[in-house]
């Protein structure tokens, strides 16, 4: 701090009444430029890390299976790699999941033929004609009335599976 007087002199020690006190911003260096620190930062770069943070809070993520009902989520892969103990079958490139809702089909007759189960417990790697708890061999039908349900015959009847759908 230093004292300066209407003069314009500057008095070192005690000054008269007549002068003021008069202080260096702190944000000034001595060129007079402005100095970095918290004050002197671009509100860009806190914009920046702002949005980032809530980036990475909201739970961004790499995972191709992350998220419900996405094309991607909804491979058998990524069914398998939720839930290892689904029932399901792969029938001209689209997923077929067993509908838990009862027992053997009773009340539809099934459809033309479209496929046999060629490899069970698959678990990777899934082509058509794929299940995972079906045995090889089982016969698979379309349904008339549906687009969206397929039936297996097993030994205990016809089994209603549904197209798992992106949705």
């Amino acid at each position: 701090m230093q004292k300066q007087c209407d003069s314009n002199k500057v008095l070192k020690g005690g000054a008269p009444n007549n002068c003021r006190m008069r202080r260096r911003p702190r944000s000034m260096s001595s060129g007079g430029k402005m100095k970095k620190g918290i004050e002197g930062r671009s509100p860009i770069i806190g914009t920046f890390v702002a949005i980032l943070a809530l980036t990475l809070a909201s739970g961004c993520t790499t995972d191709p299976c992350f998220g419900e009902n996405t094309a991607q989520s909804m491979t058998p892969e990524c069914l398998v790699s939720r839930n290892p103990d689904i029932d399901m079958v792969v029938v001209n490139g689209t997923t077929y999941e067993r509908v838990t809702d009862g027992g053997a089909v009773t009340d539809t007759e099934p459809g033309g033929s479209i496929g046999t189960v060629r490899r069970t417990d698959v678990d990777d790697g899934f082509r058509d004609d794929d299940a995972t708890k079906l045995p090889v061999g089982t016969e698979l039908f379309s349904v008339p009335s549906s687009r969206t349900d397929i039936l297996a015959r097993t030994d205990a009847g016809y089994v209603r599976y549904r197209a798992m759908v992106e949705g």
